[in-house]
C-alpha cells in the first residue's frame, strides 16, 4: 500500500492510496468472475466511511482507493477480501477472519490551526523593522487590515466548508454516539420534521401520492415510512407479496389535508428467464416478461431494479447491461404518462405549492412529477440469494451504470449507498438480505418494524423528498 492517503487526510477532501496485490494473493480468474476478486476498504472512527475501490486499468494487481470524510479524528482502516463470497466485514473478531491489513490514520480539520490573533501576529512580524516610527505605524495599520481581510476570507471559507457536506447526494453519515454508530444528518442539513408531521410536510411540497416500484426493498421502504407515521402495521400487508395501496391519514384535526397515498408495484427481475443463467423473474408479480403500469397521478415515483439480476443470474453483469436500457426506457414512458396526467389535471389542487423545474448537481433530481431511481442495495454475502458471484464491487459497478443511463431520460437518482454500504453486514437476521425486519411487540399485536439501516434509509428518503427535489 502506498500513497499520501495512507497516512492521513484533511476533512472534506478526497484522499487516495493504491493497493498492490502480490502472489500468492493475486487472483487469476475467468472473465465471468471479474467481480469476485473484491477488496473492501472501510474507515472506522468518529464516523464510518466506505471507500471507493477501483481496479487500475490494465493491471490486475493494483487498486486505487479513494475516500472523503467530513468528521475529523483518528480512523482505523481495514482492508479485507470477499474473493470467496464470504462475509468478510469489519466484524472480524466475531467471525475469526483476519483482514489483509489494518492501521490508523488521522483526518485533520482544515481550520484546526487557524486563529485570527496568530494571523495578525504573523503579518505584523513580516513588516519592515527598519521603518521610521511614522512609517511603522502605517505598515502596522496595513498589516491589521490584511489580517482582517484574511480573517474574513477564512470565515467565509469555513462557512462554505461547513455547508459542503449537504451539497452531496446524501446529507448524513453514521456518526459515533455513546459507543454506537447512529445515522445523523450534518449540521448544515435542514431539520427533518418528526414522522407525525410528514404527511403535512410532503403536501406543503405538493406531494400527495408516492409510488414505489421494484423489489421487496422498496416494499419495506414504503411500509417503514407508513409505520413511523402511524406507529402501527397492517399485519396482512407486510407479509403480502403483491401490488399494494396504502392511504396514510393526516394528523387528527387537519381536515384541510388529504391522506398521503402510497403505492407499491412489484418488479421482481429485469431480465429474461433462461438467459445468462437467470431464473425466477415474475416469481411474486407473475409478470414474467412485462413491467407494471404505475399510477399516473403519483407526484413522486421511486423505482429500483438490479438486485434480482445480481442475485438470480449466473452472468449478472451481462444480463444487467443488456436489459437495463429496456427498463429505463419503460420508466421514461411511465414518466411521460405522469407528465400527461398532471398536465391534464393542472390547477385541480393535486400539486399545490410546487413550482419550477430543474436539475440539481447534488443527485440530479429533476422534473415534476418526479421520478427517482434508487441505488441497488449492497450485498451481505451470507444472506440467502440465488447468485453465487455477487459482490459489492459488482453492485457498485451496476449503480455507476444506472447513473449514466438515467441522465439521458430526466430521471433523478436516490442515493442509498452512503447509508447502506458502510453497514452492509447489519441486516436484521443472519440469513437475510433486508435491512428492515418485522418483530413481535408486546404493545402492538401486529408487531413493529426495526432495523437501524432500514430506518436510516427512510430518513434519507424523506430528506430527499423534502429538500432535494427541484
Amino acid at each position: 500500500m502506498f500513497g499520501n492517503g495512507c497516512a492521513g487526510c484533511v476533512a472534506g477532501q478526497w484522499c487516495s492510496f493504491e493497493i498492490e496485490i502480490r502472489p500468492p494473493a493475486n487472483w487469476v480468474l475467468p472473465a465471468t468472475e471479474a467481480f469476485v476478486d473484491l477488496l473492501l476498504v472501510e474507515l472506522w472512527g468518529p464516523a464510518i466511511a466506505y471507500a471507493e475501490v477501483k481496479k487500475e486499468a490494465g493491471d490486475n494487481r493494483r487498486w486505487r482507493v479513494s475516500y472523503r470524510i467530513w468528521d475529523a479524528g483518528k480512523y482505523v482502516v481495514t482492508v479485507t477480501s470477499g474473493c470467496s463470497n464470504l462475509n468478510y466485514s469489519s466484524q472480524f473478531a466475531q467471525q475469526g477472519i483476519d483482514p489483509f491489513a489494518n492501521w490508523t490514520l488521522s483526518v485533520d480539520h482544515p481550520f484546526a490551526n487557524y486563529s485570527p490573533a496568530r494571523a495578525s501576529a504573523e503579518l505584523s512580524a513580516n513588516s519592515d523593522s527598519n521603518l521610521v516610527s511614522e512609517g511603522r505605524g502605517e505598515a502596522e495599520g496595513e498589516a491589521e487590515r490584511e489580517a482582517e481581510g484574511e480573517e474574513d476570507w477564512r470565515r467565509e471559507a469555513k462557512l462554505e466548508w461547513q455547508q459542503a457536506p449537504c451539497d452531496q447526494s446524501v446529507a448524513g453519515r453514521w456518526l459515533v454516539e455513546q459507543n454506537a454508530y447512529r445515522w445523523r444528518f450534518y449540521p448544515c442539513a435542514s431539520p427533518l420534521p418528526p414522522p407525525f408531521q410528514w404527511v403535512e410536510a410532503l403536501q406543503a411540497r405538493g406531494i400527495r401520492e408516492i409510488s414505489f416500484v421494484g423489489d421487496s426493498h422498496q416494499r419495506f421502504l414504503m411500509l417503514f415510512i407508513n409505520y413511523l407515521v402511524m406507529h402501527d402495521i397492517d399485519d396482512a400487508l407486510w407479509k403480502y407479496h403483491g401490488d399494494i395501496v396504502i392511504k396514510v391519514p393526516p394528523p387528527k384535526g387537519r381536515r384541510d389535508l388529504q391522506p398521503l397515498r402510497l403505492n407499491f408495484f412489484w418488479v421482481d427481475g429485469m431480465y429474461q428467464n433462461g438467459e445468462y443463467g437467470c431464473v425466477r423473474r415474475g416469481f411474486w408479480s407473475h409478470r414474467n416478461d412485462s413491467f407494471p403500469e404505475v399510477s399516473a397521478s403519483a407526484d413522486v415515483t421511486i423505482i429500483d431494479g438490479g438486485f434480482w439480476t445480481a442475485c438470480q443470474c449466473n452472468e449478472s453483469e451481462q444480463a444487467f447491461n443488456k436489459h437495463l436500457p429496456e427498463y429505463v426506457s419503460w420508466a421514461r414512458r411511465q414518466l411521460d404518462r405522469l407528465h400527461l396526467w398532471h398536465g391534464e389535471h393542472k390547477g385541480e389542487g393535486h400539486r399545490r405549492g410546487v413550482e419550477g423545474v430543474g436539475a440539481s448537481n447534488s443527485g440530479g433530481l429533476s422534473g415534476k412529477p418526479w421520478m427517482l431511481y434508487r441505488s441497488i442495495l449492497p450485498w451481505k454475502a451470507n444472506g440467502t440469494c440465488g447468485g453465487s458471484l455477487v459482490t459489492n464491487s459488482l453492485i457498485e459497478h451496476m449503480n455507476e451504470i444506472i447513473k449514466g443511463e438515467i441522465q439521458r431520460y430526466g430521471i433523478g437518482y436516490l442515493d442509498g449507498w452512503p447509508v447502506e454500504a458502510p453497514r452492509y453486514f447489519d441486516t436484521c437476521k443472519e440469513k437475510d438480505i433486508h435491512y428492515t425486519c418485522h418483530q413481535a411487540d408486546t404493545h402492538n399485536k401486529n408487531g413493529k418494524f426495526v432495523g437501524e439501516v432500514g430506518e436510516a434509509m427512510v430518513l434519507n428518503t424523506m430528506y430527499t423528498l423534502l429538500n432535494k427535489l427541484e
